[in-house]
Order: structure tokens, then sequence, then C-alpha cells
């Protein structure tokens, strides 16, 4: 499960990074994404780092699960509390 870090926000939008890191003596590059969405008033990052025959896909799905599942939870805190 990728690392999930909730902050408050004071602006909308949200972001993707997604490159290559790791150089060949790790047996890299490995894949690497990064997603950041916000909710105000907070912002929720998640990021994500392949190992060797990891696709983008398999790293890059579960921070997505990741980051959409704190939302949600996100939301629900707030509606709870309102």
């Amino acid at each position: 499960m990728p690392l999930l870090l909730a902050a408050p926000c004071s602006a909308g939008g949200g972001s993707t990074d997604a490159k290559r890191t790791g150089g060949t003596a790790l047996g890299g590059p490995h894949a690497y994404v990064r997603q950041q969405a916000q909710s105000p008033p907070f912002t929720v990052a998640a990021p994500g780092e392949g190992a060797r025959g990891r696709t983008h896909d398999e790293i890059s799905d579960p921070v997505l699960q990741g980051l959409t599942t704190a939302l949600v939870r996100i939301g629900s805190a707030v509606e709870k509390q309102s």
C-alpha cells in the first residue's frame, strides 16, 4: 500500500509525476509515480516506486487506488463533522 500524506491546502487541483528512477547498479531504472489530489481543505499525495520487472501500470494502479480511497475517507470524515 502506498504511503499517503494529507495536509491542509488553499487551492483546488491535482497533479501526476511519472518518471524512471535508479541507476543500473540498482537494477534500474524503475518506474516512479506520484499523484496528488485536493479535496479542500486537504491535499493528498501518494507516491509509488517500482522494482525490476514491474510495469508502470503495476505501480500506478495501486497509487491511484490509495489516493482515491484517501479522498473518499476524507470526504466521509468531513461530512460526519458537518
